[in-house]
Parts: structure tokens; sequence; C-alpha cells
């Protein structure tokens, strides 16, 4: 029993499904449900559109940031080597003033605190400036990167603009086709419907077989109720009613009149000869 209740719902689980998809086909040809579709769909795409485009001045504000930091960058370079050009130059005096004052030996410079100052400026200077122009290689090519990233986006967002125009168009496109195509499928039910008139219709021949079958039942249920009787005498009864079916059975009845008083003659005529010798 239950397998029986499983296969009634799955029965019309099937039924209701495929209900549902004649329904969503006849949808799917209606103009005004084809306009709807399309117009969602390209304000889906013109969604998608907007996201890409944001990204794209997202990466292009990541560019300009990169640009401004290499500004940054490379004035603080500059400032780095005039002060280490500085240091340098101070070094240079510095030892100029120790050879004067006799101290000739590296060792000798080297212990010099003014000149160990300017050396470590100089070191510093120095470490400054590879570092920070390291970055700015790095960022350079960060721009460069995001060049080619920039011209491929806005290459694919050009591709889905003329998507979205495409989508559009081919809505009118659509409505239009269908429309044609309801339009010829009218003519053609009408064409199909003036040559289904004719005895070949089997929607015709049903309708006479129908008709033929209720006579049918109707005759039967007739002679269950003795209605062949009744029409039986009903048609003598309108004989009778009828002037000329009275007249002729008038002339019957006075043939039948006629040939009875001729049959009578001869035997009364026989009867009263008789009667005659008997009393004679």
């Amino acid at each position: 029993m239950f397998r029986a209740i499983g296969r009634f719902f799955k029965a019309m689980g099937y039924a209701m499904t495929g209900r549902i998809d004649e329904a969503r086909k006849t949808m799917n040809s209606d103009p005004n449900v084809i306009r709807a579709v399309v117009d969602e769909e390209v304000e889906q795409m013109r969604h998608n559109a907007r996201e890409y485009s944001n990204s794209i001045a997202g990466r292009d504000l990541e560019k300009t940031k990169k640009r401004t930091k290499i500004i940054q960058l490379s004035q603080e370079i500059a400032d780095a080597e005039k002060v280490r050009a500085s240091a340098r130059q101070r070094i240079t005096a510095r030892a100029t003033e120790l050879a004067k004052a006799g101290k000739n030996s590296a060792e000798e410079m080297a212990a010099d605190q003014e000149m160990q100052k300017h050396r470590d400026k100089n070191d510093e200077k120095t470490k400054e400036i590879t570092s920070k122009q390291a970055l700015v290689d790095q960022l350079k090519a960060g721009i460069v990167e995001d060049d080619k990233q920039i011209d491929n986006m806005m290459l694919n967002l050009r591709r889905q603009n003329a998507q979205i125009e495409k989508t559009g168009a081919k809505a009118d496109e659509l409505i239009s086709r269908v429309i044609q195509a309801q339009e010829e499928k009218r003519q053609h039910d009408r064409e199909s419907g003036l040559a289904a008139v004719g005895s070949n219709s089997k929607v015709l021949q049903e309708i006479e077989e129908g008709v033929a079958r209720t006579e049918s039942q109707a005759r039967v249920a007739g002679m269950l109720a003795g209605a062949d009787t009744k029409n039986s005498d009903a048609q003598y009864l309108d004989a009778y009613r009828d002037p000329a079916s009275d007249d002729e059975f008038a002339a019957l009845i006075a043939h039948a009149v006629k040939t009875e008083d001729a049959a009578k003659a001869p035997a009364e005529k026989a009867a009263g000869t008789t009667e005659t010798g008997v009393l004679n």
C-alpha cells in the first residue's frame, strides 16, 4: 500500500513538473516575458560591468599611488644623495686637515671621531639610497604590470559593453521573431481549421459518432418502454383522421355489405320457393 501511495505522489510530481515545464515554455513565447527576461539579463550584465569597471578604477588608483610613492622616494633619494655628497666632502676636508697635522696613517684617520662621524653619515645615506632605489624599481615594475592588467581589463570591459548592446538588441529580434511565428501559426491554424470542416475532420467524426450513439441509446430505451407499440397505434390513429383514409375505409365497408347481400339473395330465394311448395 505504501508503495502504491509513493507511486501516486511520484506520478503527481511528474504531472506537476510537466505542467510547470509546459507553462514555462508557453510563457517563454510571450513577448512581454521575453522583454522582461532580456531586460533583467541586461541589467545583471550592466551590474557586472559596473563592478568590473570599479575593479579597473581600483587598479588604476593603486597605480596612481605607486607613482606618487615613486615621486616621494625619488625626492628622498635626491636629498639623501646630497647629504651623502656633503658627508664625502667633509671626509675629504677632514682627511686634508689630519694630513696637515701629521696624521697620515689610515689608523689615525679612522680613529678620528669627526672623520668617523662623516663616514657613518656617508654609509647611512648610501644604504638609504640603495634601499629606496630598490623600492622605486619595484614600484616601477608594478606600474608596468598594472598598465598591462588595466589594458586587458579595459578590453574585457569593452567586450562586456558590446555584449550588453547585443543582448539588448536581441530582445527586439526575439520579440519580432516570436510575433511573426505566432502570426504564422494563427494563419496555419485558420487554414487547418477551414480544412477540418469536411468529413475528414476527426473532431466532427467524433461528434457524429456521439450523436449516433445517443440515438441508438434512445431507440433501445424506447423499445424497453413499449414505444414501438405506441408508435404503431399512432400510425393507425393518423390514418383514421385522414379524410382520404376515411373514404377508403367506407368504400371497403360498402363493398363488404354488397358482397354479403349478393351472397344472401340466392339463399333467400331458395328459401321462399320451399316455403311456397309446402303451402301448396
